[in-house]
């Protein structure tokens, strides 16, 4: 792995886990303080839900990134390791256009005007910082659906054989279902 993805790996994670981390963390207080003191953070449903969007978005990049979604295996368990191939290069490309039009409709949605002269109505962010999360989430699910296409053009081989092979070569065990890690 290069200095890049273990960068942006690490970023990914931290743009996953610290949003998630936190909305657990206002969550307990808008308990605390409802159970206490009978009352309640004005901003803490609004800023719980904006946190818990942008761990969605990016974590399901992550996802992408380790091919870690759930997928249907109803034919490639019949078929053979070129058959495989086969299918992850014709699943992969779906994804891939599938991520392209929702990273373009993400941008149509931070770009237009609403968003950018709208703010939320507790926090007062503009909602453009909000949606960006969505967009962010769409731009790295396309760069990994890239790198796991260039790596899948690359070896010649199924997505799973190249997870087992690069978790043999690194020592490590089901870091997922699989991945396609770059050489």
């Amino acid at each position: 792995m290069s200095g890049f993805d273990k960068t942006l790996r690490r970023i990914e994670e931290a743009l996953t886990w610290v949003p998630l981390a936190l909305a657990a963390i206002i969550g307990a207080a808008q308990i605390l303080i409802r159970f206490v003191f009978g009352s309640h953070l004005l901003w803490g449903e609004e800023a719980i839900i904006y946190l818990i969007v942008l761990s969605t978005y990016v974590g399901a990049s992550l996802l992408v990134r380790d091919n870690g979604h759930i997928a249907m295996q109803v034919i490639s368990p019949f078929l053979k390791r070129r058959g495989k191939w086969v299918m992850d290069i014709i699943g992969t490309t779906i994804a891939l256009v599938f991520f392209a039009l929702m990273t373009y409709l993400s941008v149509l949605l931070v770009t237009d005007p609403s968003a950018l002269n709208t703010v939320t109505r507790v926090l007062k962010m503009p909602l453009w910082m909000i949606d960006s999360g969505v967009l962010l989430g769409f731009l790295l699910m396309g760069y990994h659906t890239v790198r796991n296409l260039v790596t899948l053009l690359r070896t010649r081989a199924p997505l799973e054989t190249i997870s087992e092979t690069a978790e043999a070569l690194m020592g490590i065990e089901g870091q997922g279902k699989g991945g396609a890690v770059a050489p």
